[in-house]
């Protein structure tokens, strides 16, 4: 499940993790990224995706929930700072919560891996 932490909470989960070697920290500003192509496009980024991932939602799960192809490291955390601003031009942002706390999470954890994600707002 996601997280929802203040500022500071923020702040030291930023000086643990951010240049660990084991950790993939994935922060993402949800003032810029109201809908879900801004979100595809960050993720390319981030996540050095080829250009053939599909913008849409079931290769957003399928490429979410592998991990070894995309993020191979022990910790895997997602930040997602202005949560309230995250995809809020969409009517299906609740189906990317729940991609989340359903599929992504669960499946990742099954893998040993430690995932969380943290919204700040």
């Amino acid at each position: 499940m996601r997280e929802f932490i203040n500022k500071d909470q923020y702040r030291e989960l930023k000086k643990k993790y951010k240049d660990d070697k084991d950790c993939c920290y994935i922060k993402l500003n949800g003032k810029k990224l109201k809908t879900k192509e801004e979100y595809y496009e960050k993720l390319k980024e981030k996540l050095q995706l080829n250009d053939s991932f599909s913008n849409n939602i079931n290769a957003y799960s399928d490429m979410m929930r592998d991990p070894y192809t995309y993020y191979n490291k022990d910790i895997i955390l997602f930040v997602i700072k202005n949560y309230d601003k995250f995809l809020c031009e969409e009517a299906s942002r609740s189906s990317y919560n729940q991609i989340f706390d359903k599929d992504i999470i669960p499946v990742l954890r099954s893998e040993d891996k430690y995932v969380h994600v943290y919204c700040v707002n």
